[in-house]
């Protein structure tokens, strides 16, 4: 039970970073575009 909370929890907390990345991807052209990609993606192979 417990544990099914934490993983849910870590799901919900990667896809508000997923979201937030992406929102602030299209806000500001600050931080190199590449970069930012490959840390998503590394985000995405580690899950």
């Amino acid at each position: 039970m417990i544990l099914e909370m934490i993983f849910s929890a870590s799901l919900v907390i990667k896809e508000l970073l997923i979201y937030f990345a992406n929102v602030y991807d299209h806000t500001t052209l600050k931080a190199p575009h590449p970069a930012r990609s490959a840390k998503l993606s590394n985000v995405g192979l580690t899950s």
